[in-house]
């Protein structure tokens, strides 16, 4: 009775260090962010911001005025064109996260 004892404990010991080892890459990859911006010209002066990476699971900006928006695309209506706004998006995982910086500007 104690060698097949043994011999599936040793299955079972084998079995959990391959699944281990075979595990799925859960962090967060290839943070992108994309800006559209209004024309100058109009009478808002609006941001779209996109982000898209792999594997997050959540977004999270911080829009350059004082702010922070969620999602993965968010609208932002900022209070000139003539200067530049520093944004942030951090993507979140399961295990990570990962964050960008851009700029919101007119031109």
């Amino acid at each position: 009775m104690k060698k097949p004892l043994l011999v599936l404990s040793l299955v079972l010991a084998v079995f959990l260090i391959w699944s281990c080892s075979e595990e799925e890459d859960l962090s967060v990859k290839n943070l992108r962010v994309y800006i559209i911006t209004s024309p100058p010209d109009s009478a808002r002066n609006v941001a779209v911001l996109t982000a898209a990476a792999h594997n997050a699971l959540s977004f999270t900006w911080d829009t350059g005025i004082d702010s922070t928006a969620t999602g993965m695309q968010v609208t932002v209506h900022y209070p000139a064109t003539d200067t530049f706004y520093l944004v942030k998006c951090t993507a979140k995982g399961a295990v990570d996260e990962m964050s960008v910086t851009d700029t919101v500007q007119w031109k």
